[in-house]
């Protein structure tokens, strides 16, 4: 372990997490409160689920600041038993969590809008809301009792309902095929897959969510032992690999539908969580050095496709989606899944992998006055967004953290 550049990631972590952290008046509160955003320019001004939840699996939020947020979520931001429907033929299935929470309290279950509403969009966000937060908002919850120790919580009533009973619901999910227990998406109706592609309609079953899924069901293990959530994401995990990992290549699929793509960040998240063999791993590893070498990442910062398999090359780097190439989620460099990225490269080669995190806080510090860690760039920096932005600044820590052995 290289104890400097420890320290480094470590300090930059806490750094953004400070930066993220606005005091504001919310209507549900007596005195103003602390609200983690997505980035420290407030480009996303209301309370993100995912974000909050990728970032406390630091252990570096304040335990108050983190039950906070969990209190928030359950009482303001699950819906309830029945199917609330929307305009637009939109729906809100059954203890759907939402995308995000306003300062008064209203809950907006789909990205792109900041109505909490009957009308949330037209469907170009997806038709049920993205598939993601709730299995984030379960993982939030295990950060929290892991963090603090502190199970009482999970007795405590929300909204009228316990807390463990939130997060079991939550969990269970939605579009979960039958036969795998994987989570899927029908084009004609769909829901994005996760928040960090809510401009990509994806069909199928997917991979991302799939993988989330599993990780709630590990975190339910641990709090509830013995009532089956082991043996759930065991199929989850057997599943997951059959159905997506190519062996001829070491990358996973985005899905399983006829314009599947290879998914560099959920490649390396499926590292990250556990989920192959060692010479899966071993393979995977050396395919993400190699595709790194090959211009998949710059300064640390990762795109999510091969540029040799870009949809329609100049055109679209996805399949499907709703913004112009090398902009947004399109073919532009995330920092996001560079702590992921950095662990699968580094089981192979510890080396290369310190190099590409040295390069990224060196990047960071050169360009700290332009808002780094940027949410994304292009590859020459030209075009950038969202500064100081949490995931980009916490996840590589979490990332070294785990290639060293330890954790958070």
């Amino acid at each position: 372990m290289n104890s400097e550049l420890m320290r480094q990631l470590k300090q930059l972590a806490e750094k953004t997490i400070a930066d993220c952290t606005h005091t504001k008046q919310a209507a549900f509160s007596q005195q103003p409160m602390d609200f983690l955003l997505p980035s420290g320019d407030e480009k996303y001004y209301a309370f993100w689920v995912r974000d909050s939840a990728m970032m406390a699996g630091s252990h570096l939020v304040k335990d108050s600041n983190l039950r906070r947020y969990l209190e928030l979520i359950a009482t303001y931001g699950q819906n309830g038993p029945e199917t609330r429907p929307l305009r637009h033929g939109l729906e809100l299935p059954p203890y759907v969590v939402t995308d995000h929470i306003n300062y008064t309290g209203g809950a907006v279950f789909f990205p792109g809008t900041y109505s909490d509403t009957d009308f949330q969009g037209d469907g170009i966000y997806g038709n049920l809301p993205p598939l993601d937060d709730n299995y984030y908002f379960v993982a939030m919850v295990g950060d929290y009792v892991s963090q603090t120790g502190d199970t009482t919580i999970l007795q405590n009533e929300y909204a009228g309902v316990r807390l463990t009973d939130h997060i079991k619901k939550a969990a269970e999910g939605y579009y979960i095929d039958s036969e795998t227990d994987l989570v899927y998406s029908p084009y004609k109706k769909f829901a994005v897959n996760w928040g960090f592609v809510d401009s990509v309609a994806m069909e199928g079953r997917l991979l991302f969510a799939s993988l989330l899924r599993w990780n709630a069901m590990q975190v339910l293990e641990k709090l509830f032992p013995g009532q089956g959530y082991a043996d759930r994401a065991e199929k989850l995990a057997s599943q997951i690999v059959r159905v997506f990992y190519d062996e001829a290549t070491g990358w996973f699929w985005c899905c399983d539908a006829a314009e599947k793509q290879h998914d560099v960040w959920g490649t390396a998240f499926a590292v990250y969580l556990g989920l192959l063999n060692d010479r899966q791993k071993a393979l995977t590893s050396q395919t993400l050095k190699k595709a790194y070498q090959d211009g998949v990442g710059v300064h640390g910062y990762i795109r999510h496709i091969l540029h040799e398999e870009d949809a329609v090359p100049g055109v679209t780097a996805w399949a499907r989606c709703t913004v112009p190439v090398d902009l947004y989620q399109n073919g532009t460099y995330w920092a996001t899944p560079l702590g992921w990225f950095v662990y699968t490269v580094g089981l192979t080669d510890l080396d290369f992998a310190e190099q590409i995190l040295q390069d990224f806080l060196c990047h960071t510090r050169d360009n700290m006055g332009l808002g780094t860690p940027y949410e994304w760039m292009s590859r020459d920096g030209s075009e950038r967004s969202g500064l100081h932005y949490g995931t980009s600044g916490v996840l590589p820590y979490l990332g070294y953290l785990k290639l060293c052995g330890l954790q958070p």
